[in-house]
């Protein structure tokens, strides 16, 4: 379960980076702020719900997105406004709603 959250915390800093790169040079100029659209998928036994909390400076407070387990999946998606130097941290719990595991990236 360790390595599920590193990697989900690993995803969410690579992804703004995949879609900038993933975007084509009409794309890549700015028309207006959109948030970046993120998924999250996450699997693993005892896991109910998962967590993510998204903190920055330019934040006026911290974001936060639950996620519920189904059929030992969990799979949402989060929008997040553009900006630099964004904290995710990602918590799972368990069924009695107790943190399981967590790990942040910036």
């Amino acid at each position: 379960m360790r390595s599920l959250l590193i990697a989900a915390c690993t995803f969410f800093v690579a992804m703004p980076v995949g879609l900038v790169l993933a975007a084509t040079p009409d794309q890549q100029a700015p028309r207006r702020a959109a948030a970046n659209n993120l998924v999250l998928e996450a699997q693993g036994t005892g896991v109910s719900r998962v967590q993510v909390q998204v903190d920055a400076h330019d934040l006026a407070s911290p974001l936060r997105f639950d996620f519920e387990a189904a059929k030992g999946e969990v799979i949402g998606g989060l929008a997040v406004p553009p900006g630099s130097r964004r904290t995710f941290t990602v918590t799972s719990f368990d069924a009695r709603g107790e943190a399981t595991h967590s790990g942040s990236a910036v």
